[in-house]
């Protein structure tokens, strides 16, 4: 039989358990919904990206990029590409950082995720070192999970 302390113990780390799953469950669904677009200096084209950093859509202005090389189309496109993701991402940092401002969950948003792979590592590094009783090797990754 448990001791009153023992039962209280996994109350809490149940509760600290349920509040991960609803700030992940919160997190995903902004991340679902959200929108990211960038547009190069030029203005050539439009770039929707959604809060995965998936394409959703590029948007070409009149034909103006028809009088670039094809290789520096393909440069520009790339880079407004990943100047979108790197929106998705930066967004997806601060709404972790919105959700938590009392930071049970230390992420370091000086560093912040390149992928969102890596954020979702962090997320479960952060998760895993509040609970003392896993050691960190037994901590999935998100490219590990079904």
């Amino acid at each position: 039989m448990k001791s009153e302390d023992e039962l209280g113990e996994f109350r809490r780390a149940q509760d600290e358990l349920d509040q991960v799953r609803q700030l992940a469950d919160d997190i995903r669904m902004r991340g679902n919904s959200a929108v990211h677009k960038a547009t190069p200096k030029n203005k050539m084209f439009t770039v929707t990206v959604g809060g995965r950093g998936e394409v959703q859509d590029i948007t070409f202005r009149a034909s103006a990029y028809r009088s670039l090389a094809p290789a520096e189309l393909g440069k520009l496109l790339v880079e407004t590409i990943e100047e979108a993701r790197s929106q998705a991402i930066a967004a997806g940092m601060a709404s972790i950082a919105e959700l938590t401002p009392n930071a049970a969950l230390p992420l370091d948003l000086m560093n912040p995720a390149s992928t969102m792979d890596d954020l979702m590592d962090s997320l479960l590094d952060a998760a895993g070192r509040s609970m003392p009783n896993v050691a960190p090797d037994d901590i999935p990754r998100r490219r590990e999970l079904p």
